[in-house]
C-alpha cells in the first residue's frame, strides 16, 4: 500500500469517526456511552498512528480523559450522613 492510499484510508476513517462523534450524532442523541467510548478509543488509536500525533497529544489526552476514563471513587459524590439533632440540644 502506497503512502497516498494509506493516508486516503486514514482520512476516510477519520471522517467517518467525526460524523459518529459529532455532538449531533446518534451516539449522543441516544446517550449510548459504550459505543461512544469505543469510537473514541478507535479515534485515539488512529490518531496515535499518525506522524503528527505528538502535535495532537494534549488535545487527544483531554478528549480521552473526558470521555473514556472513569471517574475515580474519591471524586464521586458521597452521600452525607444524616444529621442527628436531639431536642435537648435545641436552644431557642
Amino acid at each position: 500500500m502506497g503512502a497516498d492510499s494509506f493516508y486516503s484510508c486514514v482520512l476516510n476513517e477519520l471522517l467517518q469517526l467525526q460524523k459518529v462523534l459529532e455532538p449531533q450524532g446518534a451516539v449522543h442523541k441516544h446517550r449510548d456511552l459504550p459505543t461512544l467510548k469505543a469510537r473514541v478509543k478507535e479515534a485515539e488509536m488512529l490518531i496515535r498512528g499518525l506522524p503528527c500525533a505528538h502535535e495532537l497529544h494534549e488535545d487527544l489526552y483531554l478528549a480521552v480523559k473526558g470521555i473514556v476514563t472513569e471517574a475515580s471513587e474519591t471524586r464521586k459524590r458521597r452521600q452525607k450522613p444524616v444529621l442527628c439533632v436531639d431536642d435537648d440540644d435545641y436552644i431557642g
